[in-house]
């Protein structure tokens, strides 16, 4: 093994980059599974009161926000770690766009 990549292979922070990036995975996971609640429960918003639910739209941009943001971490575009170790993204814009 050249020098140069045993020293990359022991160095520390390349560890912690792979250990935080499976617990942004598991994160990632654990969001799906809310963003899969937002967006039934939405529907049913829409369907029964003719309208969506602005709060459950703001809440999905902000984990939409946050997917963006873990996968940029996960794939090295970015080297900034998302929540918990930054503010979680707030929506507060209504930036929808109406049909």
């Amino acid at each position: 093994m050249p020098d140069d990549m045993m020293e990359n292979v022991t160095k520390r922070q390349h560890w912690l980059r792979i250990f935080f990036t499976l617990l942004f995975m598991v994160a990632l996971y654990v969001t799906g599974i809310v963003l899969l609640v937002v967006v039934i429960a939405q529907a049913l918003f829409s369907l029964f009161s003719g309208a969506d639910n602005p709060n459950l739209r703001r809440l999905g941009a902000s984990l939409s926000e946050y997917v963006s943001q873990v996968l940029a971490y996960a794939t090295y575009n970015s080297d900034h770690r998302p929540f918990p170790f930054s503010a979680f993204p707030a929506q507060d814009n209504d930036n929808r766009e109406d049909l």
